[in-house]
């Protein structure tokens, strides 16, 4: 969620080879929260983990639109979004952090690599998310 309670779209990186990867589309499945319709966002990579070009497509499809209202620092102190990264090396890169300060995106890093201790929606969220929706077959419609 952002700061004002709204919910931001589901973002799954698959691992490339998947049997997933070849039957979803970049924004193929949406969600209704609270009356707004949320679109998934969907990306693959070699690991299926977040990397740096994955940071930057979330950053601009996910991010900058749920952080409307935030401001650079230059233009208005105190109206930045706060982003909570887990401090891996290969989530950040150069070109995220501009673009995030850019669009009022200050980053939060957490401590790196200790994100089964740290980190529950790692656990908790996030990997019953992608076991749920492999059995369900939510993506035979994406097709």
């Amino acid at each position: 969620r952002n700061g004002i309670g709204e919910a931001l779209p589901p973002y799954i990186v698959f691992s490339s080879g998947s049997s997933m990867t070849t039957r979803w589309t970049r924004t193929c499945l949406e969600t209704e929260v609270n009356g707004k319709k949320l679109s998934w966002r969907f990306n693959h990579n070699k690991k299926g983990s977040l990397n740096s070009d994955g940071l930057m497509d979330y950053t601009q499809t996910v991010l900058k639109p749920a952080a409307h209202m935030a401001k650079p620092r230059s233009e208005q102190p105190g109206q930045q979004a706060v982003v909570i990264c887990d401090g891996v090396g290969t989530h950040l890169g150069l070109q995220v952090l501009e673009g995030a300060l850019e669009n009022g995106m200050e980053i939060l890093l957490r401590v790196p690599n200790l994100s089964f201790l740290l980190q529950g929606e790692d656990t908790c969220n996030f990997g019953p998310l992608k076991v749920s929706t492999r059995k369900s077959h939510a993506f035979d419609e994406c097709v």
